[in-house]
């Protein structure tokens, strides 16, 4: 008996040990052309965009627990047809959906009623036959108590199966026709095919050890104990790194979630796998993740996410088995993040797993453990002072290049005093502890289950924070040390004990350092750079937000370059390690041969990114980035 959740997210072979693994390789909706039109409504003819199921209707195991998918547009009567490309051949499933956008419902009269019959027709050597079929009734001005009508071969009841050549038709039409008002914004999302594999699993052992990935959002480097803090903010870490490798140096690639974390994902540079404002917020299927490396190799996999932008609607379940992700615009910190990730522990204690746990209590808004208040006490000014300023920035910014000292500042000082500053530091003391109670936590569970010496912990963090260093607070919006040098700690068995490594990398070749370690012994030799890359496109530079600035760093070197304005910074790392004094002038041959490096380093990585797709904004995208801070 086969227990199928579809979508994407867990699957079970009841009474088998076999466990199926898919893996998404191509989106049909970003092809070109994506489809051709069979028919088309004569008011509003079929178009790319996102379709968003409402919240109350949103299941966590349907379509990977998206709420917003890229979907073709159908408004009845409506008819396009897909054709299957050859990828990998044999054959593949295509996974898709059928919505009604429950935003829609706002711009309808309060009278509206239709009823919208959907279909899907596979069509194989000439023969036509009908798969799927789906009533969807839209109702006034509620938003629809719809969700996801996830398409499956009714023929089977499992998930439809293509074939390279095979044209599947997806079609809607009026059984109740609209009394009136704008047409119902309806269709069909998701359009991945993937393909299928079964393995069967095996126990983890020192040769073949399990794997584990904590990413600690909003961690930067100089506020660990580990890499040379004065407060014991990261005693579990700590513990960690002596028995493994403390790289000193590690860089993020960017200095926000989207582009760095699907840089560590999938190995690629944020140029080129695209995921760097809302418009491309899409992982692209074509994109071979970390996730689905592990499977091809038998690992179990499962990932534990409370950052919401690391989500399903952005395609980051590509390749896990479960995908424990919020559900809600919200950060979900590690008292509720952590326990089901050490119940997925003990599931999966006989078997060879890779588990991705990305912990957010270090990010806004603090709300650390009493145990960490305990630890590190402090106390919070009696008027204390909204850490955030909404404009007037850039003058601050100017401010800082001049006065080292965020208490010397006059124009900084008119809006914080010294004990609001303070406190800004403890408070991020604090919960950069409480999140290190967690890590430690899981280190626990580890040595109950007696999986310590057969699993590799690799930590880092997405990026870092400022607390006024360059006149803001936030991340993002520079690429100074503060955001972009992030702690890394790589321990397990085959890993030198005890070691540092003081040279500067990027926490991206942790790709291909975990992907060897799927297949094959620990292998270092990927964790070296000879120059280190990273960038944003929500700079502020010159007072002009928001910007793309890139970033080089070689040796004692690094480089800030804003392509828009060809203007750049160059800081001397080694006199000047807090980044306060552009040096370009003074050394125009290492100016030179950084900016010549890192303009061709992005030209080459723009040049082989996928096209995003004639989408847009997802307004659920932008919904998420506003709830949580970054517009």
């Amino acid at each position: 008996m086969k227990v199928w959740t579809l979508g994407f997210v867990v699957l079970a072979a009841c009474g088998s040990d076999v466990t199926p693994a898919r893996e998404d390789v191509v989106d049909l909706l970003f092809q070109e052309p994506p489809f051709e039109v069979v028919v088309e409504n004569e008011r509003n003819a079929p178009e790319l965009d996102f379709l968003r199921v409402k919240p109350a209707v949103f299941e966590p195991h349907v379509m990977g627990g998206a709420r917003e998918l890229p979907a073709v547009l159908l408004p009845p009567p409506a008819n396009v047809e897909f054709v299957i490309p050859d990828v990998r051949g044999g054959e593949l499933e295509l996974s898709a959906a059928f919505a009604v956008d429950h935003f829609d419902a706002k711009k309808r009269k309060a009278n509206f009623s239709a009823d919208v019959h959907g279909t899907v027709q596979l069509v194989r050597n000439g023969k036509e036959r009908s798969v799927f079929q789906v009533k969807l009734h839209v109702q006034g001005k509620t938003p629809d108590e719809i969700g996801w009508q996830v398409v499956i071969d009714e023929a089977t009841g499992e998930p439809l199966r293509v074939q390279a050549g095979d044209r599947v038709r997806f079609a809607t039409r009026y059984i109740k026709a609209p009394n009136r008002g704008t047409l119902p914004k309806v269709g069909v999302a998701g359009l991945t095919l993937r393909t299928v594999h079964e393995f069967e699993p095996e126990p983890a052992s020192v040769e073949r050890p399990n794997v584990i990935l904590i990413v600690m959002d909003t961690l930067r480097a100089d506020r660990t104990h580990t890499h040379g803090y004065e407060l014991e903010t990261t005693p579990a870490l700590d513990a960690l790194a002596k028995r493994g490798i403390a790289f000193d140096n590690a860089r993020a690639t960017s200095s926000w979630t989207w582009p760095s974390t699907a840089s560590m994902l999938t190995g690629l540079a944020p140029e080129e796998h695209g995921l760097v404002y809302p418009g491309s917020a899409w992982l692209r299927s074509e994109h071979v993740t970390l996730a689905e490396i592990m499977q091809r190799a038998g690992l179990a996999t499962g990932a534990f996410i409370g950052n919401r932008l690391v989500a399903a609607d952005f395609h980051f379940e590509q390749g896990f088995q479960t995908f424990h992700a919020p559900d809600a615009n919200a950060f979900v910190d590690g008292v509720e993040l952590v326990p089901p990730a050490l119940d997925w522990l003990d599931a999966h204690a006989d078997e060879r797993f890779f588990m991705y746990l990305h912990l957010v209590d270090p990010h806004r808004e603090y709300e650390p453990l009493e145990l960490s208040v305990d630890a590190l006490p402090g106390q919070a000014p009696a008027d204390e002072r909204h850490y955030k300023l909404e404009e007037g920035v850039w003058p601050l910014v100017v401010e800082s290049r001049t006065i080292a000292d965020r208490k010397e500042r006059p124009l900084l000082a008119e809006h914080f005093r010294p004990v609001d500053l303070d406190w800004m530091d403890r408070s991020y003391d604090q919960v950069v502890h409480s999140g290190d109670f967690w890590v430690g936590e899981v280190l626990a569970k580890l040595d109950a289950l007696g999986l310590t010496d057969n699993t590799i912990v690799v930590f880092t963090s997405d990026h870092g924070e400022e607390i006024y260093e360059h006149g803001d607070a936030s991340h993002g919006q520079s690429l100074h040390p503060e955001l972009v040098h992030v702690p890394l700690v790589i321990a397990g068995p085959g890993v030198p004990t005890g070691e540092r490594r003081a040279d500067v990398l990027s926490n991206a070749n942790l790709f291909d350092f975990l992907a060897t370690l799927s297949d094959g012994p620990v292998d270092l030799g990927s964790m070296q750079n000879d120059v280190v890359f990273y960038s944003t496109e929500r700079a502020m530079w010159d007072g002009t937000h928001p910007s793309i600035l890139l970033g080089a760093e070689r040796g004692q070197w690094a480089l800030h370059f804003a392509p828009q304005t060809d203007t750049w910074r160059l800081y001397d790392n080694a006199a000047d390690p807090e980044q306060r004094h552009d040096v370009a002038a003074a050394f125009p041959e290492v100016l030179a041969e950084l900016k010549a490096r890192l303009i061709e380093r992005a030209a080459e990585a723009a040049e082989r990114r996928l096209p995003s797709g004639d989408f847009g904004d997802g307004e659920g995208a932008l919904q998420a980035l506003q709830d949580i801070g970054y517009l």
